[in-house]
């Protein structure tokens, strides 16, 4: 059970990698800032050394406090961890494949929580699992607020002397974004592994980076292209205002541990960024994205309950 165990969460960290490696540079690429390899490659490194440095924060909260594995029996942990991996990589995958930008958090804490109930012997911890979901809205509230804020500071007397360093510093903004990117989601594929598997912290964040930056390069161009134009007209103002106010909420949501989703805080503050410039909001593309959040979380967690009767 322990290699099938790995060799999910190698899979998930893949999948999580393809479909969100386009979250902390997609602004960038729609304002013509980064290419999208060189936004591929960007994401890739920054994304796999956060989660290499800072991937421990979040996975405490999966592996230890939502789910007590640790009063488990080994192989009912095992076969619990395998049913929540690969019902939450079944689905991030497939809306991958449809270009749809979705949350892994989403998919992993619904996957766990339907397998975890199906099984009866891991009782979900409903406190912690409401700090998640309400992390899940504060975080895009607070990016769409931030984000609509500083496009309207962009108007002040005195902005259009820094337009010069717009460039740079939104590309500095999508390297931070992607290492606190990495740190948080890292955690969705490996921490089940690295609390039941017997390998440790430290193997799981190393494989989990490797295989999150190998996704993020090679499986994130369908999303990059729905994240990057689909959403509406981006210039370098915009981009700046998007990138910070999603830097901050990425980095204050890691630091206590929840795991949010960085599609929720880049649309949010995108949609958010463009209203409050009076530019025009892709609403239909919008709507199916959001229709693909409000079903990722019940989804991967029937297909957890399904996966855990089998």
């Amino acid at each position: 059970m322990i290699p099938t165990l790995w060799m999910m969460a190698t899979v998930a960290a893949f999948a999580l990698g393809a479909n969100d490696g386009a979250n902390p540079t997609a602004a960038a690429v729609g304002a013509g800032l980064l290419r999208p390899r060189g936004a591929r490659i960007l994401a890739a490194l920054a994304g796999g050394t956060g989660a290499w440095l800072a991937g421990d924060r979040v996975a405490g909260t999966l592996a230890r406090e939502l789910v007590p594995f640790h009063a488990l029996a080994s192989q009912e942990a095992q076969e619990l961890a395998v049913v929540a991996l690969a019902a939450a990589s079944l689905w991030v995958l497939a809306a991958t494949a449809m270009g749809l930008p979705v949350s892994t958090s989403h998919a992993l804490v619904g996957a766990l929580t339907g397998a975890a109930l199906r099984e009866g012997a891991a009782p979900v911890d409903l406190g912690v699992l409401g700090a998640i979901a309400g992390s899940w809205i504060w975080v895009p509230v607070g990016a769409a607020g931030a984000g609509a804020l500083a496009a309207l500071a962009g108007r002040l007397p005195g902005t259009r002397r820094v337009q010069g360093a717009l460039a740079p510093l939104v590309r500095a903004c999508s390297a931070w974004i992607a290492f606190w990117w990495g740190a948080n989601d890292v955690a969705n594929a490996v921490a089940l592994a690295a609390q039941v598997g017997g390998a440790g912290w430290a193997p799981a964040m190393v494989l989990g980076a490797a295989c999150l930056a190998a996704g993020a390069y090679w499986g994130s161009g369908r999303v990059l292209a729905t994240m990057a134009s689909g959403l509406g007209p981006v210039g370098a103002p915009e981009a700046l205002a998007v990138q910070g106010s999603v830097a901050l909420a990425l980095a204050a949501a890691t630091l206590m541990g929840y795991p949010v989703s960085t599609t929720h805080a880049v649309v949010s503050a995108l949609a958010g960024v463009l209203r409050a410039r009076g530019k025009p909001v892709n609403v239909r593309q919008v709507a199916r994205v959001a229709a693909a959040w409000l079903l990722t979380a019940p989804a991967a967690g029937l297909l957890g309950w399904l996966l855990g009767g089998i």
